[in-house]
């Protein structure tokens, strides 16, 4: 038994300290900021409650105006996948996949999309609905 609580309590610090090695922050409750990256994220309840498809979600995150800032942008893929290995410090997360800004270079009407239960990655129809996550430079 004593040996299930320390390996609890090693394996919490673990986790502790990786996300703090991640240079992560909450600077408000809408947002995140990841010194690592330089990089501002969403991360408000519209993040795990609107869905729309390809366009819609570009056009969301260019119309985003929250924590006083209205340059948000739909992340690349790589922004998305660092971002997964980091999902701890985020307060609001579907584990369904995410748009990423980055299209399929052979197949135009296809996006990247990432899956945050499971860090799957692939492509998908443009006119396919997934969630939203915006980002934009930080400090």
């Amino acid at each position: 038994m004593k040996t299930k609580i320390v390996t609890a309590l090693m394996a919490s610090m673990v986790m502790a300290t990786i996300v703090m090695s991640a240079g992560c922050k909450n600077d408000s409750p809408e947002v995140v900021y990841d010194s690592g990256t330089k990089l501002l994220w969403q991360d408000n309840n519209d993040t795990k409650s609107i869905k729309k498809d390809w366009q819609g979600a570009t056009d969301y995150c260019k119309n985003l105006s929250i924590d006083k800032h209205n340059d948000w942008r739909l992340p690349s893929k790589e922004e998305l996948l660092d971002l997964y290995t980091k999902k701890a410090i985020l307060k609001n997360v579907s584990s369904d996949g995410y748009w990423s800004s980055t299209t399929d270079e052979s197949l135009k009407d296809f996006a990247w999309y990432v899956v945050f239960g499971n860090g799957y990655f692939n492509v998908a129809s443009k006119n396919a609905d997934s969630y939203v996550r915006c980002v934009r430079a930080g400090q």
